[in-house]
Parts: C-alpha cells; sequence; structure tokens
C-alpha cells in the first residue's frame, strides 16, 4: 500500500517480488509487512515539502538570473510555494518530525524494507511533459 497513488503498475510488483525472492535465494527470511503510517498525512506532508524544497532551488537560481536552467515542472512546483499557507508547512514538518519514532517501532523487528520508489515503471529520462495530468502541479491545501 503506497502514499495515495494507488496500486503500483504490475511491472513494479513483478520487479519488487524478484527483488525478495533473491534476497530469499541468499538466505534472508522475506515477510510482507509495513510500518504503521497515517499515508494519507505523509503523501500531503512530502508533496508540501516537495514544492517548498522547489521554490528554495528556483529562488536561488532565479536571483543568478539563470531560470532558463529549470525545467517548467520545477518553476510550476516553485510558483505554488508562493500561495502555500505557512500553516501547511508547519503542518508539513509536524508530520515529517513523527515518522523517524514510527519507523524505529517498525524496525524494531525488520531489518530491511524492500519497496519501489515509484508506481509506475521509471519514465524517459528527459523533460517530464506537463500536459500528463498526472504530472500537473495541483494546489496544496492546509490540512
Amino acid at each position: 500500500d503506497g502514499l495515495g497513488v494507488g496500486a503500483p503498475d504490475p511491472a513494479v510488483v513483478r520487479a519488487g517480488e524478484a527483488a525478495a525472492r533473491l534476497c530469499e535465494s541468499l538466505g534472508h527470511q522475506i515477510e510482507v509487512a509495513a510500518p504503521s503510517l497515517d499515508r494519507a498525512a505523509a503523501a500531503q506532508a512530502m508533496r508540501a515539502l516537495w514544492i517548498h524544497d522547489a521554490a528554495d532551488a528556483a529562488d536561488s537560481v532565479r536571483s543568478e538570473g539563470r531560470a532558463h536552467l529549470l525545467e517548467p515542472w520545477t518553476l510550476a512546483l516553485a510558483d505554488q510555494a508562493a500561495v502555500m499557507p505557512a500553516s501547511t508547512l508547519e503542518a508539513a514538518m509536524g508530520q515529517i518530525a513523527k515518522t523517524p519514532r514510527q519507523l524505529s517501532e517498525w524496525y524494531a523487528s525488520y531489518d530491511v524494507m524492500l519497496t519501489p520508489t515509484l508506481a509506475a515503471p521509471p519514465p524517459p529520462i528527459g523533460p517530464a511533459p506537463l500536459s500528463a495530468p498526472a504530472l500537473r502541479p495541483t494546489a496544496c491545501r492546509s490540512a
């Protein structure tokens, strides 16, 4: 179960299962388990921090007159930070602060987590097509 992006692509599932089988063949004990996290809150916090980090990067590059070096996707994320309420960023920081404790409780029983980084196979290298609905930045609201 991911962070609100839906079920992973079957190719991603197969790759994860293959990684687990490889680990098992090397003598590791494999068990399907997941830490107890508020996934929706974690996803919202990660998005708010992503927008904030994009704004920091864009501000630095823009101040040097080199905004043309950034992809439109990065600039669009950065522009969202200008309208993001401070309370959204504060809530994100609070949510992220809870995560280490929640994960440390889980890791008391497990050594390693095999998990996909993306729910779909990786996109081609190059600029992100902003015409794709899943890639268009959306407004970030306070919780």
